[in-house]
């Protein structure tokens, strides 16, 4: 087992026989302590782990000598995040679960450059003791993500259990997720389905890109209101791929308002966060099978647009 590496490193090794068989994901938080197997599968899904120079899937299972070469991106970190006492919007909690609105700007979890301040920090202060110890210790309680700058409801969930549910939940397309979202020029069409793969790019991995080899993705789009300059639209996601609302809406000549990295020449003007807002989720609960609902009002900083639109009609 391998406890000393760089992140910053390419590391190649062959299948001995004692890991044949075993899937990948596995054989992998087996050999380098310190990683998790949820944050391999990530690694994996990233395109940062290859055999015989081809992408494989978390569930495959190399053979004996088999040559294996990963990279490790910001998987290990140097300390576990601490509590802190960062305030929360509750929207609701029970013993196997909370439902939390997200301000933009906040982190979800501890990464390069964001050590504190981050969502599993205020996580780790309120509900430290009713998490489960099954987890990744630096993404307790996460089961989905928000980027920094979109705002809007996150679930948090208290045990490994309950976890696998909702990952199971989210990964069979059984959690419904509306998006509020403005965005430049005049969408003309009142409803819309895009479906078009995406993948991450080779040149800029923070970035993604509409890609015919990848990962399907669909979004369905309904126009709210618009006034030739920008339109309010909501978008219902069918798939949840890395930055997908952006990255589609931005490929059909519709970015976000204020979206930095997708935005093309229009930028971010003076907004410090873009117009995207994740303002409903609602599913089955994991335990108690009802159905519920959780919804979060739009965030301040969409007021003067919504208020641009209302006063052109």
């Amino acid at each position: 087992m391998q406890n000393q590496y760089s992140t910053d490193q390419i590391h190649t090794f062959n299948v001995t026989p004692e890991e044949e068989g075993k899937r990948l994901d596995r054989l992998l938080a087996d050999r380098f302590s310190g990683i998790s197997r949820e944050r391999w599968k990530r690694a994996i899904e990233e395109g940062n782990v290859t055999t015989a120079k081809k992408k494989v899937a978390s569930s495959y299972r190399p053979s004996r000598g088999e040559t294996v070469t990963c990279r490790l991106p910001e998987l290990k970190e140097s300390h576990h995040p601490e509590p802190e006492p960062i305030p929360l919007r509750v929207l609701y909690e029970d013993e196997w679960l909370a439902a939390i609105d997200k301000p933009a700007g906040m982190v979800v979890h501890p990464a390069h450059g964001h050590t504190s301040g981050t969502l599993v920090n205020a996580i780790l202060h309120r509900y430290g003791k009713q998490l489960s110890d099954d987890w990744d210790p630096v993404r307790p309680g996460i089961v989905h993500r928000l980027d920094r700058d979109t705002s809007g409801v996150m679930i948090v969930v208290f045990d490994d259990a309950v976890r696998r549910a909702m990952q199971r939940l989210f990964r069979q397309h059984e959690v419904e997720r509306v998006y509020d979202v403005i965005v430049w020029g005049d969408f003309t069409a009142p409803r819309a389905v895009i479906e078009l793969p995406i993948a991450r790019s080779g040149v800029n991995r923070k970035k993604m890109l509409v890609r015919e080899d990848g990962k399907p993705a669909i979004t369905c789009v309904e126009k709210i209101k618009g006034n030739g300059r920008i339109t309010h639209l909501q978008c219902k996601l069918v798939t949840g791929r890395t930055h997908q609302i952006r990255v589609h809406l931005s490929h059909i000549g519709h970015p976000v308002v204020g979206d930095p990295l997708y935005g093309g020449r229009r930028g971010t003007g003076k907004l410090p966060c873009q117009l995207l807002h994740a303002s409903r989720l609602s599913f089955n609960h994991p335990v108690t099978k009802e159905e519920i609902t959780f919804e979060s009002p739009l965030a301040e900083r969409f007021k003067p647009y919504l208020d641009e639109i209302d006063m052109s009609h």
